[in-house]
């Protein structure tokens, strides 16, 4: 990328460093759009700022080094294991340290439904201390691949999703009740086919004492939670997209589409179909 060059959509970069970046969009009846992927080399001189897009959103992962962003009025530090979050309406201005200069991964997307959840995460722009190494390396190995289709995207909403639930229940680990991290540490599941014993084991606790610790704070069980989250999801998937009703039952790990369709009519008085037609 040479001096002042825009990307494929637009995000401009004022001093870029050594890049490797990858654009996609697809054609599919999928609600993520206009992904692009990157990894950011060290560069001592490089600096970015960016007004705000309005349309797209920023994730990135600081591998190595130091910089500088500037976020709530005031320059702030970014080292390894940061992760940095800007929201689509918020402007962007960071640089790296001339002495040990950032070596980062990165992602930037559009997308209405990931806006909703994001929205309801009440995920703020910031920086955010949570080794998040993983699922940044899974994405940029996701993006090498040539040709981005079904499992691939499946697999980048996957990733982001655990994202952005890992910020958030980073950003609200000092003030957070017990319902909101309970909640939280759940939704981390929700595009996961996983049992409730798996699920309490991942969490170190037994299948009992996770669903009385919920439902004692949330007033639900962990599987009607669930089960409402993703009908949540669903009920934008139907009016942000065009996926079809078996696509979006598989995406949010319902057995099959007709069972989807009954619990979705049972919760929300309407056939899948007659909610996207409404």
């Amino acid at each position: 990328m040479s001096k002042n060059e825009k990307t494929p959509i637009g995000l401009k970069i004022e001093y870029p460093s050594q890049e490797e970046a990858r654009f996609f969009t697809n054609s599919l009846n999928f609600p993520i759009k206009d992904i692009l992927i990157g990894i950011t080399y060290p560069f001592p001189t490089y600096s970015v700022t960016r007004k705000a897009s309005k349309k797209y959103f920023l994730f990135e992962y600081v591998l190595s080094g130091e910089g500088r962003v500037y976020l709530n009025g005031k320059w702030q530090k970014i080292k390894k294991g940061d992760v940095l979050f800007f929201d689509k309406n918020d402007d962007q201005d960071f640089h790296s340290l001339k002495s040990t200069p950032l070596k980062k991964i990165w992602l930037s997307f559009s997308s209405e439904y990931i806006d909703n959840m994001i929205k309801a995460f009440s995920l703020k722009t910031g920086i955010y201390s949570v080794d998040l190494s993983s699922l940044f390396i899974n994405l940029y190995e996701i993006s090498k691949n040539n040709s981005l289709f079904n499992e691939s995207f499946f697999l980048i909403c996957d990733n982001l999703h655990k994202i952005i639930t890992e910020l958030s229940s980073t950003g609200f680990e000092q003030n957070s009740t017990t319902q909101i991290k309970l909640k939280n540490e759940l939704s981390g599941y929700i595009y996961k086919n996983t049992s409730l014993d798996d699920i309490a084991s991942e969490l170190g606790v037994s299948k009992t004492t996770l669903i009385r610790n919920f439902s004692k704070e949330c007033g639900i069980t962990p599987y009607q939670f669930l089960l409402l989250e993703r009908i949540k999801i669903s009920k934008s998937l139907l009016k942000t997209t065009t996926m079809s009703v078996k696509e979006i039952a598989y995406l949010l790990c319902f057995t099959d589409e007709h069972y989807f369709s009954f619990y979705f009519k049972k919760h929300v008085g309407l056939s899948p179909t007659q909610y996207r037609r409404k």
